[in-house]
């Protein structure tokens, strides 16, 4: 039996269940006109994306009322299994800080800020990096570029 090697689309259950499972991704936001991506942790909070947002690396008016994305994925633990889900929606920073100690931040403590993103569009795939009759198959095949872009190669 052969495994299925193209992408296949996750229901919003689906891909709020799989979010819930990883506690690092990737926020994007727009900066002086251009794209920012920056990792952060986070977590699922019903429906919201709660993210640690640190502000050496995001400006705090690029998360405040405004449309961001978010993206998580899971491409390395299971070959054969792996997922990838992006959310777009308005960040809001909750006044809530984490991660550092009363005063001035410094780089052993920086300044970290929880911003909740309201989902309002969330998508998500299942992306198999492998085949069960491809063990030597990695995350640069020319079929997982194809599945994942939808694009074909």
């Amino acid at each position: 039996m052969e495994a299925q090697t193209a992408a296949r689309k996750l229901s919003r259950r689906r891909c709020l269940q799989l979010l819930g499972t990883a506690d690092r991704g990737r926020l994007v936001v727009v900066h002086q006109v251009l794209p920012v991506v920056q990792p952060v942790a986070y977590r699922v909070d019903g429906g919201d994306v709660l993210a640690e947002v640190d502000d050496r690396f995001v400006p705090p008016r690029t998360v405040t009322d405004t449309i961001v994305a978010f993206q998580a994925d899971n491409l390395g633990s299971d070959p054969l299994d792996g997922w990838t889900v992006t959310v777009v929606g308005h960040a809001h920073p909750t006044g809530d800080t984490t991660g550092h100690t009363p005063g001035e931040p410094d780089d052993d403590h920086p300044a970290t800020r929880l911003v909740r993103i309201r989902i309002e569009r969330i998508t998500g795939n299942r992306v198999p990096l492998q085949d069960d009759h491809s063990p030597t198959a990695t995350p640069d095949d020319a079929g997982l570029l194809a599945a994942a872009s939808g694009v074909p190669v």
